[in-house]
């Protein structure tokens, strides 16, 4: 296993940004969400959506109907497939939530820097409303990660991909998407990475980090045969975050010593990832020519 920690000028200007410089664009932001504050998490996704060119899709899964994004271009060869955290899975911890739609989506805001060919895959029962098939809370709460979500994922992904075949796929997720992006990528002979970001990879060492109870009916990374070796994995996390520290980490890359593991200094779970991502797509694009190294 590489474990690579480091401080860059990304973290730096970051660091900067959390200090002092972003009071002004916080009272900004914040007047601008109370304005905002009417508009759905599906309408503001679709509205932003359509300012980047992204073509929405309704994808049918295996008793899920799964909100999708695309950004197609002529001639590419290789698909990046993006997967969003859990959302609000829950309330409080004996309250689920009724609507696990993101409010801030922190992957989709990723794509919207990605020339390349991308899919934005939504997850069951996010953005599409609760009468869909299969949109029960436990979709989003205890069996999130479960083989009846994976498997309509995936047939979501398929169905894409007979439309708009390709050579290769990259997996990218956060939190919990990289749960699933990892779980995922297990399951297409034409993966060639996987990317996530402060991802829940030990779904049992999370539960009990936090002391919630099992996610009964989930798979778990950590607990499933290792990835392939040749499918590139390399997992970022930030020292700072405390919803899923870096050492949870541990017992998957302990499985899966060809996976690589950077820790971002002063990044948390959320901040400040969208600052990283045009460099990890350049890294990303030069695949399978050089081993993965660290962001610089």
């Amino acid at each position: 296993r590489r474990v690579l920690t480091h401080a860059t000028a990304f973290t730096a200007a970051a660091a900067d940004r959390r200090r002092g410089g972003g009071l002004v664009r916080a009272i900004a932001l914040g007047l601008l969400a109370a304005l905002a504050g009417c508009a759905t998490p599906l309408a503001r996704l679709d509205e932003r959506a359509a300012s980047s060119g992204f073509e929405r899709l309704l994808l049918d899964g295996r008793g899920f109907t799964h909100l999708a994004y695309a950004h197609d271009v002529a001639g590419n060869r290789s698909l990046h497939v993006y997967l969003e955290g859990d959302g609000i899975a829950w309330l409080t911890r004996r309250i689920p939530s009724s609507d696990p739609s993101p409010r801030q989506a922190l992957m989709f805001d990723a794509m919207r820097l990605d020339a390349g060919a991308a899919l934005y895959l939504g997850r069951p029962c996010h953005y599409v409303g609760l009468d869909h098939p299969g949109c029960t809370t436990l979709a989003w709460t205890h069996q999130r990660y479960s083989e009846a979500v994976v498997a309509s994922l995936a047939a979501a992904l398929r169905s894409y991909l007979e439309r708009r075949p390709t050579d290769s796929l990259v997996f990218f997720g956060h939190s919990g998407g990289g749960t699933l992006a990892t779980l995922l990528a297990a399951r297409f002979a034409r993966t060639s990475a996987v990317i996530t970001i402060a991802a829940n990879l030990d779904v049992d060492g999370w539960t009990s980090h936090h002391g919630y109870s099992r996610l009964e009916g989930s798979l778990d990374p950590t607990a499933l045969a290792p990835l392939r070796p040749e499918l590139r994995q390399w997992h970022l996390m930030g020292s700072a975050d405390r919803e899923i520290p870096p050492q949870l980490a541990q017992r998957y890359l302990a499985a899966n010593p060809q996976a690589w593991f950077s820790i971002i200094d002063d990044f948390d779970h959320t901040c400040c990832w969208l600052s990283l991502w045009p460099g990890v797509l350049r890294i990303v694009a030069a695949l399978p020519n050089r081993p993965l190294p660290f962001v610089n």
